[in-house]
């Protein structure tokens, strides 16, 4: 038989759980969104202006950051 408190604390430990698993697929998905996105920008800048990979190389340097940043600041 359970009591209260130790039903409380499991309940408390689930939400963790869940804050933790919520944190980290947001983080993919702007990792996927940010990434990506730079990269097919990138591609299309250096097709248009004719460069190797100098646009590729800035923007996903640029928008690689951006989601690290906010999982730092998300997980205070």
């Amino acid at each position: 038989m359970t009591d209260s408190s130790e039903q409380n604390k499991k309940k408390q430990e689930e939400k963790e759980i869940r804050k933790g698993y919520v944190a980290f697929t947001q983080f993919l998905f702007e990792v996927i969104f940010f990434i990506g996105g730079s990269i097919l920008l990138g591609l299309y800048l250096d097709k248009l202006l004719g460069t190797k990979f100098v646009f590729l190389l800035i923007l996903v340097l640029i928008f690689s950051y951006v989601p690290i940043y906010n999982l730092i600041k998300r997980m205070k």
